[in-house]
This record gives C-alpha cells, structure tokens and sequence, in this order.
C-alpha cells in the first residue's frame, strides 16, 4: 500500500477528477447530462443525485486536494 501512497497517481488523480466534474456538470450542463441518463436508464434523475454531481462532489474534491498537497509534500 505504501508503494501506491509513494508512487501512485495522487494529485494527478484529483485535478482530472476536478477538471472532470467541472466538464461535465458546468460546461455540458448538469439538464443534459441528466437527460442522458434518463434516457440510458429510462427514469427521471433524482435531486440528491443532481446536488451530488453538481455541488457536493466537486466541493469535496476542492477540500480534499489542498490537504493531500499539504500532507504528501
């Protein structure tokens, strides 16, 4: 496990998780990506998962990435 702490991809992993989240719910919209899944499901989106995609995880990311910074260097 230590050898994926040292080695592992770290930081790259959070700014592409950012740059991704951000893509998809802010520049593609969060009304087509939900419109997307609605018609690969063929059920409505609910609303937790719509402030999970477009609040809460990139707000988690953004907390998490500066302690990783502060912690591994």
């Amino acid at each position: 496990m230590k050898l994926l702490e040292d080695y592992g991809v770290g930081i790259a992993g959070l700014f592409f998780g950012i740059l991704q989240t951000v893509g998809i719910m802010w520049i593609y919209g969060m009304k087509n990506f939900c419109d997307d899944v609605e018609f690969m499901l063929e059920r409505r989106v609910g609303i937790f998962w719509k402030l999970t995609w477009s609040f809460i995880t990139p707000a988690m990311l953004f907390v998490s990435t500066p302690n990783h910074v502060v912690h591994c260097y």
